[in-house]
């Protein structure tokens, strides 16, 4: 969270999102009809009886080897840019009742859009689940409150640019984290990051010199009155 947020802010934007919380985690909380099957459905069919022994051994080869391309390269977005797992980092924000996961991430996003008045910049995404179990759900401050940091700086080498680059994630198919999901018990998309200059560039996450950082402010219920004390942790990012 930036600086000159302040904890006031911090308290109107949970107060915004209360109330709202309970009745979408009853909605998330229902499994998604069918989404055992897609992934059987997808399987390949390896019982072909025409197929002769030696061309079986050949497309059970072919058949891993694209796998194994898969899964070292990840998805692609549409404009290009490489998803890659990483290991997972959960924050566990008792005192709103938030557990957030993250879990994949896009380096040097390409953000065409974005792109063409900000070349020099470099845009992260980071992909997260969030959970709310309390009394408050996902306010857009919160956004604010995760980071991508160099573990060698002590300060963070990116800031949020979520909104100025949603046009872009949108027009990749990707879910983006926003004001619309004030008030949500279940929110699940993309954070963005900004390195704003050159010497701001993260090192490569393969150098394993990046860092997720979450750090939420103290707030007050402005409805209740209840506190809500500061919460930070850092964890290090691990490509899988």
């Amino acid at each position: 969270m930036r600086s000159s947020v302040k904890v006031l802010s911090v308290a109107a934007a949970l107060a915004m999102a209360v109330g709202l919380s309970a009745c979408d985690e009853q909605d998330i909380a229902q499994p998604s009809p069918g989404s055992g099957s897609a992934t059987s459905s997808a399987e390949p069919d390896s019982g072909d009886s025409d197929a002769s022994p030696s061309e079986d051994s050949k497309d059970d080869k072919d058949g891993k080897d694209a796998k194994d391309t898969k899964s070292k390269s990840g998805e692609t977005t549409k404009s290009g840019s490489e998803i890659q797992e990483i290991k997972p980092v959960t924050f566990k924000d008792e005192e709103i009742g938030l557990t957030q996961t993250c879990d994949k991430v896009i380096e040097d996003y390409a953000a065409p859009k974005y792109k063409k008045t900000r070349q020099s910049d470099t845009v992260y995404l980071l992909h997260c689940t969030l959970d709310f179990n309390g009394d408050v759900g996902y306010s857009s401050t919160l956004s604010n409150s995760t980071s991508l940091q160099d573990k060698t700086s002590s300060k963070p080498k990116t800031v949020p640019y979520g909104a100025k680059v949603a046009d872009d994630l949108r027009a990749d198919g990707l879910d983006v984290i926003d004001t619309e999901d004030a008030g949500s018990g279940h929110v699940e998309g993309w954070f963005a990051f900004v390195a704003v200059t050159e010497s701001t560039k993260l090192k490569p996450f393969s150098e394993g010199t990046t860092s997720i950082a979450y750090n939420r402010e103290e707030a007050e219920h402005r409805e209740t009155g209840k506190q809500y004390a500061a919460y930070s942790d850092t964890q290090d990012l691990v490509l899988k």
